[in-house]
Protein backbone atom coordinates (compact mmCIF):
# COMPACT_ATOMS: atom_id res chain seq x y z
CA UNK A 1 0.00 0.00 0.00
CA UNK A 2 1.52 3.68 -0.47
CA UNK A 3 0.66 6.36 1.17
CA UNK A 4 0.07 9.60 -1.47
CA UNK A 5 -0.36 12.98 -0.35
CA UNK A 6 -2.14 16.13 -2.40
CA UNK A 7 -3.25 19.42 -2.04
CA UNK A 8 -6.27 20.70 -2.61
CA UNK A 9 -6.43 24.90 -3.36
CA UNK A 10 -9.71 26.66 -2.79
CA UNK A 11 -10.08 29.86 -5.59
CA UNK A 12 -12.93 31.04 -4.12
CA UNK A 13 -14.13 30.68 -1.11
CA UNK A 14 -16.31 27.52 -0.44
CA UNK A 15 -18.51 25.60 2.36
CA UNK A 16 -17.22 22.93 4.86
CA UNK A 17 -19.44 20.66 3.10
CA UNK A 18 -17.89 21.39 -0.25
CA UNK A 19 -14.42 21.18 0.88
CA UNK A 20 -16.03 17.45 2.30
CA UNK A 21 -17.16 17.15 -1.31
CA UNK A 22 -13.78 17.97 -2.92
CA UNK A 23 -12.06 15.55 -0.82
CA UNK A 24 -14.43 12.31 -1.00
CA UNK A 25 -14.21 12.98 -5.17
CA UNK A 26 -10.37 12.82 -4.96
CA UNK A 27 -9.92 10.05 -2.49
CA UNK A 28 -12.92 7.91 -3.96
CA UNK A 29 -13.39 4.76 -1.53
CA UNK A 30 -10.10 4.79 -0.09
CA UNK A 31 -8.88 5.57 3.80
CA UNK A 32 -8.20 9.24 3.84
CA UNK A 33 -8.20 12.01 5.98
CA UNK A 34 -7.55 16.07 4.82
CA UNK A 35 -6.70 18.92 6.90
CA UNK A 36 -7.14 22.53 5.64
CA UNK A 37 -4.73 25.66 6.06
CA UNK A 38 -6.25 28.48 5.89
CA UNK A 39 -2.81 30.45 5.87
CA UNK A 40 -3.83 33.55 7.17
CA UNK A 41 -0.66 35.70 6.41
CA UNK A 42 -0.03 39.08 8.38
CA UNK A 43 3.25 39.96 5.46
CA UNK A 44 0.85 39.42 2.39
CA UNK A 45 -1.11 41.72 3.80
CA UNK A 46 -3.05 39.28 5.63
CA UNK A 47 -4.33 37.49 2.33
CA UNK A 48 -5.59 33.69 3.04
CA UNK A 49 -4.50 30.81 0.90
CA UNK A 50 -6.42 28.20 2.13
CA UNK A 51 -5.72 24.41 0.94
CA UNK A 52 -6.49 21.51 2.29
CA UNK A 53 -3.59 18.84 2.21
CA UNK A 54 -5.19 15.30 1.81
CA UNK A 55 -3.36 12.00 2.50
CA UNK A 56 -4.93 9.02 1.09
CA UNK A 57 -3.72 5.46 2.09
CA UNK A 58 -4.08 3.51 -1.34
CA UNK A 59 -3.85 -0.53 -1.81
CA UNK A 60 -0.74 -0.51 -4.24
CA UNK A 61 -2.35 -2.31 -7.28
CA UNK A 62 -4.96 0.87 -7.67
CA UNK A 63 -2.23 3.63 -7.42
CA UNK A 64 -1.87 3.99 -11.28
CA UNK A 65 -5.74 4.11 -11.87
CA UNK A 66 -6.33 6.12 -9.06
CA UNK A 67 -3.32 8.86 -10.27
CA UNK A 68 -4.56 9.26 -14.17
CA UNK A 69 -8.27 9.96 -12.81
CA UNK A 70 -8.07 12.11 -9.64
CA UNK A 71 -7.81 15.37 -11.30
CA UNK A 72 -11.04 14.17 -13.72
CA UNK A 73 -13.40 13.18 -10.26
CA UNK A 74 -11.82 16.43 -9.16
CA UNK A 75 -13.86 18.77 -12.38
CA UNK A 76 -16.65 16.86 -12.83
CA UNK A 77 -17.96 18.61 -8.94
CA UNK A 78 -16.10 21.63 -9.14
CA UNK A 79 -15.15 23.94 -12.09
CA UNK A 80 -11.36 24.75 -12.25
CA UNK A 81 -11.58 28.74 -10.86
CA UNK A 82 -13.44 27.16 -7.50
CA UNK A 83 -10.80 25.19 -6.16
CA UNK A 84 -7.69 22.60 -7.81
CA UNK A 85 -5.74 19.68 -7.51
CA UNK A 86 -2.01 19.78 -7.46
CA UNK A 87 0.00 19.31 -10.41
CA UNK A 88 0.78 15.07 -10.15
CA UNK A 89 4.27 15.71 -10.24
CA UNK A 90 3.83 17.37 -7.19
CA UNK A 91 2.11 14.37 -5.81
CA UNK A 92 3.91 12.63 -2.85
CA UNK A 93 3.71 9.15 -3.24
CA UNK A 94 5.25 6.73 0.02
CA UNK A 95 7.02 9.86 2.06
CA UNK A 96 10.01 8.89 3.22
CA UNK A 97 8.88 10.46 6.57
CA UNK A 98 5.35 9.87 6.47
CA UNK A 99 4.47 11.05 10.44
CA UNK A 100 6.44 14.21 9.86
CA UNK A 101 4.54 15.13 6.84
CA UNK A 102 1.35 14.37 8.90
CA UNK A 103 2.79 16.14 11.77
CA UNK A 104 3.00 19.64 9.55
CA UNK A 105 -0.06 18.49 8.28
CA UNK A 106 -2.37 18.74 11.32
CA UNK A 107 -1.01 21.50 12.72
CA UNK A 108 2.95 21.02 14.46
CA UNK A 109 4.17 24.04 15.61
CA UNK A 110 1.95 26.48 13.43
CA UNK A 111 0.26 30.16 13.96
CA UNK A 112 -2.64 29.20 12.88
CA UNK A 113 -4.26 24.95 13.56
CA UNK A 114 -5.54 23.27 10.43
CA UNK A 115 -9.02 22.39 10.94
CA UNK A 116 -9.91 18.95 10.07
CA UNK A 117 -11.71 18.85 6.95
CA UNK A 118 -12.34 15.14 5.33
CA UNK A 119 -12.31 11.85 6.61
CA UNK A 120 -12.78 8.49 5.55
CA UNK A 121 -12.97 5.71 7.87
CA UNK A 122 -15.69 3.22 6.69
CA UNK A 123 -13.43 1.99 3.71
CA UNK A 124 -14.13 -1.43 2.41
CA UNK A 125 -10.04 -0.99 2.31
CA UNK A 126 -9.20 -2.61 5.59
CA UNK A 127 -5.63 -3.11 5.78
CA UNK A 128 -5.08 0.19 3.94
CA UNK A 129 -7.58 1.95 7.08
CA UNK A 130 -5.51 0.06 9.74
CA UNK A 131 -2.15 1.38 8.09
CA UNK A 132 -3.57 5.68 7.65
CA UNK A 133 -4.98 4.97 11.62
CA UNK A 134 -1.23 3.52 12.73
CA UNK A 135 0.29 6.58 11.15
CA UNK A 136 -2.28 9.18 12.40
CA UNK A 137 -1.82 7.85 15.60
CA UNK A 138 1.83 8.23 15.57
CA UNK A 139 1.96 11.27 14.48
CA UNK A 140 -0.63 12.46 17.41
CA UNK A 141 1.71 11.05 19.75
CA UNK A 142 4.82 12.87 18.59
CA UNK A 143 3.10 16.16 18.19
CA UNK A 144 2.24 15.62 22.16
CA UNK A 145 5.68 14.64 22.86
Amino acid sequence: MKLASVVITEHTAITPKQCWQACKSVSREYPAIGYLHTNQTVGRGSNETPHIHLFIMLPEDRVQLWQAGAKADLARHFASNVVSLSNPDEWVLNPDKPVLLLRYAIGNERWHTPIPAYWKTNSPFTEEQRALDALLNQAFKSRAA
